[in-house]
């Protein structure tokens, strides 16, 4: 049965009985005249049986076939999961074994290709920039997480047009470009999402293997705001350093080429070399400090358990005793406020450093004949305030917002002239920063200003 197909078989069965038919007239006739009416009967008969067999075939036929014919649809729409049972007969046989053939040969290759697609996507995923695809026509061929997160693309997005869905002139730019560009296309753009953030863009061409025609187009997005802020920082503070420095080693160097002439009175040289020694001192001072700044940008923060538990009332004592000439000097007095028995557990080199900064800066700018007053006190939520404010003219909200920046100052005349380095603040700040902790200020022009340190407590 196999190895026929269902149109022999019902030959067959027809030419059997025909044959039977005929050998039924013929053993008739054997033994009696045939009446035409008997003749006419087995014809009919035979018709009949004829009819009847063929459309038993024809059903048959047709039945398998509607059930190739599904299975094949189903096959065409994905589902590759059944498979065709062959019905018997040879003909339908070898065309169920090839569709089954195709079906197998389907889910192997689908199969591959999810499999390409996940480690496509995988590998997409695992580069920390943003990847995007688009065709000729910047639709959105596919794209990465990291996206999402420049751009905030969504995985929906895809088959939309890029400027659809994105509002950046910069990028929708670059990728008309990078699409019109023979060669690779790598420029700085902007991008006004979440505040605005500048990325490097690299455009790469999709080209068709076959035809070797431009489809498309890869962009690799690398946010590059941070890296861009600190090279404009390095370049600040290379500028400011050499500026900060130039001016006493400009004194030096003129007093020294004082000093070398000739008939100079005893008065004259010991001017020169005080002024020397003060600009010296200033250059010292101001290497000391980008050092300690340094070492505390570097330091990680403090470990909890080497923390030393210190007296609040205590450190503000010292701090008055130490600067006490330079309080004197300027009729400021010095008021302490502190919570009872309130201890800080810190590092009491770093922060008897950064209140002694605020300290001096207090006696320093502060109007004469008035009050700074040191304060600390217990807030709410396990933290601990110390503050340093005095009576002086105020600082502007402009800045303010400045102020804990290297070599920022409001009057640049007077800091020096007070010999301020232009970097204590900084170094308050980072000492807070290490502390886990934060330093802030609030001023009032004509008023006075108030410095805090916010610490943790612990």
């Amino acid at each position: 049965m196999h190895k026929r197909s269902l149109h022999w078989w019902s030959g067959l069965v027809i030419l059997l009985l025909q044959v039977f038919a005929g050998v039924f007239l013929i053993q008739r006739a054997a033994k009696e005249p045939i009446q035409a009416a008997e003749v006419v009967a087995v014809f009919l008969g035979l018709i009949t049986f004829t009819a009847a067999i063929i459309f038993v075939a024809t059903q048959m036929h047709w039945k398998l076939m509607r059930v190739l014919t599904d299975t094949a649809r189903q096959f065409g729409r994905g589902d590759l999961r059944g498979r065709i049972r062959p019905p018997g007969f040879v003909d339908h046989n070898n065309l169920a074994e090839a569709l089954n053939r195709m079906a197998n040969l389907l889910d192997d290759r689908m199969h591959q290709l999810r499999t390409d697609q996940l480690e496509q996507q995988a590998l997409m995923e695992s580069i920390a920039s943003g990847i995007i695809a688009v065709n000729h026509e910047q639709r959105i061929l596919n794209s990465n997480e990291a996206t999402s997160s420049i751009l905030g693309l969504l995985p929906e997005d895809r088959g939309r047009k890029l400027g659809e869905v994105l509002r950046e002139p910069e990028l929708l730019g670059f990728v008309t470009d990078g699409l019109a560009c023979d060669d690779d296309l790598n420029r700085d753009i902007r991008i006004y999402r979440r505040g605005g953030r500048e990325i490097n863009a690299v455009g790469h061409p999709i080209i068709d293997s076959k035809s070797g025609d431009r489809v498309g187009l890869v962009i690799l997005l690398d946010d590059v705001t941070r890296i861009r802020k600190l090279e404009s920082m390095r370049t600040d503070f290379a500028s400011n350093v050499s500026h900060e420095l130039k001016t006493p080693i400009t004194s030096v160097r003129g007093y020294a080429e004082t000093l070398l002439e000739e008939g100079l009175d005893e008065e004259t040289k010991r001017h020169c070399a005080q002024v020397i020694f003060r600009n010296t001192e200033i250059v010292s001072n101001i290497i000391n400090d980008l050092l300690e700044l340094s070492r505390l940008e570097h330091a990680a923060e403090v470990d909890p358990d080497r923390l030393d538990p210190l007296e609040t009332k205590a450190i503000f004592t010292r701090l008055v005793e130490l600067h006490k000439d330079l309080a004197s000097a300027r009729d400021i007095k010095t008021e302490i406020n502190v919570d009872r028995d309130l201890m800080i557990r810190a590092d009491s080199r770093f922060i008897e450093q950064a209140l002694g900064n605020l300290y001096q800066n207090a006696l320093r700018y502060a109007t004469e004949g008035t009050t700074v007053t040191l304060e600390a006190r217990q807030l709410p939520h396990r933290q601990i305030e110390l503050r340093v404010k005095d009576e002086g003219p105020g600082i502007s909200l402009e800045h303010q917002k400045r102020l804990f920046e290297r070599f920022y100052r409001v009057d640049r005349a007077r800091s020096r002239e007070m010999g301020g380095t232009g970097l204590g603040l900084a170094i308050v700040k980072h000492i807070a920063l290490h502390h886990a902790g934060e330093a802030s200020v609030s001023s009032e022009l004509g008023k006075g200003s108030v410095f805090r340190i916010l610490l943790p407590e612990r």
